[in-house]
């Protein structure tokens, strides 16, 4: 398994495992129309346009991406990360995927002198960043403006 920084022809697999991964979360049941909001938001060059502004790093396995997960500077402080856009197959979920991946994350957060971290989470994976340390901060409602459907998102932060 190696981990490594999305290269252009990763592209199209980033997508896919993003696309699948929301499909499957629990906590977009009911929800359809919001689902294929998130999914469509994913299309077209979206990981491409995302690496100009975040660090993303690709956990592969035999020539597979099975994990994915980006960091970013917040824009108002330079000195906290923003952790988003955390994917794991979900055929290999609870293999500790998951866990490196964010190993590699607070690692290269430290390397780029961050002292803290902050997420939005789905009420689902919550469970999963407080084993990692993260505190739950607030909450919000995510509701695009052209559906009638809003999603709970739980803000987290930890310090490092």
């Amino acid at each position: 398994m190696i981990f490594r920084l999305i290269e252009e022809k990763d592209h199209h697999d980033c997508i896919s495992l993003a696309v699948s991964s929301l499909g499957l979360l629990e906590d977009l049941n009911g929800l359809p129309k919001m689902k294929e909001y998130l999914q469509d938001r994913l299309q077209g060059k979206y990981y491409l346009k995302l690496v100009e502004i975040m660090d993303i790093y690709l956990c592969i396995e035999d020539g597979k991406i099975i994990g994915m997960g980006g960091i970013k500077s917040l824009k108002s402080n330079d000195k906290i990360g923003v952790i988003d856009k955390l994917y794991v197959s979900h055929k290999i979920k609870k293999k500790g995927i998951g866990s490196q991946l964010m190993a590699v994350l607070e690692k290269r957060a430290k390397d780029r002198g961050f002292e803290k971290l902050v997420l939005e989470a789905f009420p689902s994976a919550v469970g999963f960043y407080e084993k990692k340390g993260f505190k739950i901060t607030g909450k919000s409602e995510f509701s695009p403006e052209d559906i009638s459907e809003s999603i709970t998102l739980i803000t987290m932060e930890k310090d490092l």
